[in-house]
């Protein structure tokens, strides 16, 4: 690992992935032991997961928890989790994953997924560009990635208003068709 990016590596597990990062109407803080009643909701309603997968049982949420609780612990990160809130009244909101972060490339693979009751109300945008700037700004990130479920097209019309570009279609391990976006972020 280059200096740089051992730097960066310890600042993203000093300050970055347990500080908090707010845009006008959310903040961003690591998950925590506390959020499985947030994560577990969202993971077990078939509104939230409609474009992702298979809506989880309560006993494979909370694996599925714990399994992140440990991903956001480890060192070096590759893969993390966020609770994301309400700024103004601190309401769960949803949760984003930051995943196939390398420090050394400058990439990152993000994803995010909101209660029923946040959603339609373009805060799946505002949370995407947050995490955008907070890690290029924190980590020199500047490559950006998603991946879409093909006929999500509220996700589709958010990639699209932040910058992202279309790139290749694979099939899931569900079956379906799942589009990859790029983003390119530079210094400005």
């Amino acid at each position: 690992m280059s200096t740089e990016a051992t730097v960066q590596h310890q600042y993203c597990c000093d300050t970055a992935l347990f500080g908090k990062a707010n845009s006008e109407r959310l903040t961003l803080s690591a998950l925590a032991g506390d959020d499985q009643a947030l994560y577990c909701a969202i993971m077990t309603n078939p509104g939230c997961m409609s474009y992702v997968g298979a809506q989880l049982t309560p006993c494979q949420a909370q694996r599925s928890f714990n399994a992140a609780l440990e991903l956001t612990r480890q060192q070096p990160p590759t893969r993390f989790y966020l609770k994301v809130t309400c700024r103004a009244t601190a309401q769960p909101v949803g949760i984003a994953a930051i995943n196939q972060l390398d420090l050394t490339a400058g990439t990152a693979d993000i994803g995010r997924m909101l209660l029923p009751v946040w959603q339609g109300k373009g805060l799946g945008t505002e949370l995407s560009q947050l995490l955008i700037r907070w890690l290029h700004t924190e980590l020199n990130i500047s490559g950006f990635s998603k991946h879409i479920r093909v006929g999500n097209q509220a996700a589709i019309q958010s990639a699209l208003k932040l910058g992202f570009v279309p790139g290749s279609t694979s099939t899931g391990a569900d079956g379906h068709s799942v589009q990859k976006y790029l983003l390119s972020v530079t210094a400005g």
